[in-house]
């Protein structure tokens, strides 16, 4: 961001590389870290991060301010400057902040949505497998009632070949109830 009088900043984002460390601290300092994490729900190695470089920057701070000579005009500039950055800072955090508020939202929408979905699918398979199981009780009574028809056709002298029930499954052609789709 530019304000008037103000020459471009290059982006602090733009050329960077990463490092890692390991160092030694208190156990009581890492717990409190820890609390501090929680508090913001941070991940954990973002939280040590975050903590790591807002206390770089405390001390970077105090040592540019300690390093300015008691005039009056390099001191209110330097109090200009930082409050032009923190309110660039707070500008991005604010947009940050809202775009996480958004991201959230959209989150839990999409949770909810999941769920849903997973409700529709487990009620799917479960009325899949009911109709499954009526159609094997439809076969079979289909099949009973082909024994009893057979067998009450024996008992009458029928002939068995005179009416026959055809199934779909056997490539019978309907016809269309339409004249012109005959």
């Amino acid at each position: 961001m530019t304000r008037e009088g103000e020459g471009e900043r290059p982006d602090p984002l733009a050329e960077v590389s990463r490092a890692t460390i390991a160092i030694s601290v208190l156990a009581e300092d890492l717990e409190r870290a820890r609390r501090l994490i929680d508090e913001n729900r941070w991940e954990e190695e973002e939280g040590h991060l975050i903590i790591f470089v807002n206390g770089l920057h405390f001390l970077l701070g105090d040592k540019t301010l300690q390093a300015l000579d008691c005039d009056h005009d390099s001191l209110g500039r330097e109090v200009e400057r930082l409050t032009h950055e923190l309110m660039d800072y707070q500008s991005m955090y604010a947009a940050m902040k809202y775009k996480a508020f958004t991201l959230s939202e959209q989150k839990y929408v999409l949770e909810g949505n999941v769920s849903g979905l997973e409700a529709a699918d487990r009620f799917a398979i479960a009325r899949i497998k009911q109709f499954r199981r009526d159609e094997e009780a439809l076969r079979a009574r289909l099949t009973e009632l082909e024994e009893e028809n057979a067998r009450l056709r024996r008992d009458l002298g029928v002939d068995e070949t005179a009416i026959r029930l055809r199934r779909d499954d056997q490539g019978v052609r309907r016809r269309s109830r339409w004249p012109w789709k005959r």
